[in-house]
């Protein structure tokens, strides 16, 4: 007498082209004609190389088997998944768990086999396959023994011929930051994905102001049908951009701030073979027709400037990057190959409030090897960069003071591009950065901020003005409009920052000398009668500010 082990596979999903996902439903039954009863039954999955594990659910009623999954599992890219039933199986009793996988990108068009194996964890329990067997080469059943067999059940399922391609923009901030649900800016529930340090959508990775921004540009080849030339537009963020292809370039992006590329683009994986020329422009709305279908060179988006070039010398007036790619003759990007960029940037300022998120897209297009006809422009899920509320900080504005009265008025411009200097109150440097921006509004230039600073004593140091200019004398006015630099060192004084304080009232105004210029005369009226040798003459200028 023996138990009767039977394993079935079958595939539930039909109409399979590659990174489908797909169900499979595992059945092991005790084989009707059985004399005795099936004890401690398992039944194995050895995924093939073209399909990779996704999760299982349990389709019979009682207890939950217990699960066993195990990648590259006796040869690389091979997933074992492996159920060790809880229960006993009587004759004719069977039990179903259901399966899911993805179709491997690259996966080849046709017929693709793939088996279960069963048996029983007794090693004193006598049973007899009731279908054919299999050597156990690879010890599903943790054993020991690879020359024994085990009961085996096979099916087949079909891949469909597939020209498409998957992209996606991971992110990656400054060190000890972890990533953060993109809806709620806190810590998710469940983790973010983590590729490398880098993550993308439901997450948005996290920085500080002037932190580290990186990017990684992946697009990866998931059909089986061979790909030529491409295309690939990206506009970095800015306060009022928007998606980049036909469909979606009326939608705004939202985002808060402007980064600053710190080096040129690197190609860190590309197909054999293939030329890819790398672009820059400074608009922040540059032309790119290959995204609408229309003709390199067309005139589109309405509005749009072709100033697409080499990199240029100051790479922080780079707002879009474009990559062309090219495959001579005998060779091709091929199913399964990936193109990987990578972007090395900085962040913007922030703000003592944080919060702020720059968001970035890309649009590309591809040629099918086969036919020469172009895939449709595709445009991937925004990915965003958040700048993390700060713990303290001091800054403020950088000012053209341009009537010289000391003050802040309200049509009077903010200068770009002024360093500025942090010192600790013994003269030790601490950090430098620029005038720019306020989170990259281009309405609102001549900001700077400090922030993440350890509790003490500091000042600042402006940069000298500039040839033919002047300073502003210092305290005309209230602290948060008038300018603090001395109008010779252009140091503040020392003041003290502590944890959760901010102080954003610390300025410094810039004017170029000129004249004549407008005074008030409140001296008193001139008096021919009055001999006081100390009154203003006649033809004595009016004193004004310097």
């Amino acid at each position: 007498p023996a138990a009767r082990p039977r394993p079935y596979i079958w595939v539930e999903t039909s109409n399979l082209k590659p990174t489908d996902e797909a169900t499979f439903l595992l059945r092991i039954q005790n084989n009707w004609n059985a004399q005795l009863p099936l004890i401690q039954p398992f039944i194995a999955h050895h995924l093939p190389p073209g399909l990779e594990y996704v999760g299982w659910e349990q389709v019979s009623s009682g207890p939950a088997p217990t699960v066993t999954v195990l990648d590259d599992y006796g040869e690389p890219g091979r997933t074992l998944v492996r159920f060790d039933l809880a229960q006993t199986l009587a004759r004719g009793q069977s039990f179903d768990i259901r399966i899911r996988v993805k179709v491997a990108a690259g996966e080849t068009l046709g017929w693709h086999p793939t088996e279960v194996l069963a048996g029983t964890n007794r090693t004193e329990h006598f049973v007899e396959c009731a279908t054919s067997t299999k050597r156990d080469t690879y010890d599903v059943d943790f054993d020991g023994n690879v020359l024994e067999r085990l009961c085996l059940g096979t099916t087949s399922y079909y891949v469909n011929q597939a020209a498409q391609t998957e992209a996606r923009m991971l992110v990656k901030g400054a060190a000890g930051l972890p990533p953060l649900d993109w809806t709620t800016l806190q810590e998710p529930n469940q983790p973010c994905p983590d590729i490398g340090g880098f993550t993308y959508y439901p997450c948005v990775a996290q920085t500080t102001s002037l932190g580290q921004t990186d990017y990684q540009l992946e697009v990866q080849n998931t059909g089986n049908v061979d790909l030529t030339d491409f295309t690939l537009v990206n506009t970095l963020p800015f306060v009022g951009d928007t998606f980049v292809t036909q469909g979606l370039s009326s939608f705004p992006r939202e985002s808060d701030w402007r980064p600053t590329l710190r080096a040129p683009l690197q190609v860190v994986e590309a197909p054999s073979g293939a030329q890819i020329d790398i672009e820059y422009s400074t608009q922040t709305n540059p032309c790119r027709p290959e995204l609408a279908g229309q003709p390199a060179g067309s005139a589109w988006p309405i509005g749009c400037v072709d100033d697409w070039g080499p990199a240029p010398a100051d790479l922080g007036l780079v707002q879009a990057v474009r990559l062309h790619g090219e495959f001579p003759a005998g060779t091709r990007w091929g199913a399964g190959e990936k193109i990987v960029v990578a972007y090395n940037l900085t962040a913007s300022h922030g703000s003592p409030f944080g919060g702020e998120i720059g968001w970035t897209s890309f649009g590309y297009i591809a040629t099918r090897a086969d036919t020469g006809f172009e895939l449709a422009p595709a445009e991937p899920r925004k990915t965003g960069m958040v700048i993390k509320p700060p713990d303290n900080g001091v800054g403020d504005f950088v000012w053209l003071d341009e009537d010289r009265d000391g003050l802040q008025d309200a049509d009077e411009p903010g200068l770009n591009g002024v360093r500025v200097q942090l010192f600790r109150a013994d003269g030790t440097f601490e950090d430098e950065t620029t005038t720019s921006y306020l989170q990259g509004d281009t309405s609102k230039p001549g900001y700077f901020f400090f922030g993440d600073r350890f509790p003490g004593s500091y000042y600042l140091r402006f940069e000298d003005p500039r040839v033919g200019w002047n300073v502003t004398t210092p305290d005309a006015g209230a602290d948060n409009a008038d300018s603090d630099g001395n109008i010779l060192s252009l140091e503040t004084p020392v003041f003290q920052l502590g944890q959760n304080q901010f102080l954003l009232d610390w300025d410094q105004g810039y004017f170029v000398p000129g004249g004549p210029i407008s005074c008030t005369d409140s001296t008193i009226p001139f008096d021919p009668t009055d001999t006081d040798p100390s009154r203003r003459q006649v033809n004595d200028p009016i004193p004004c500010p310097s």
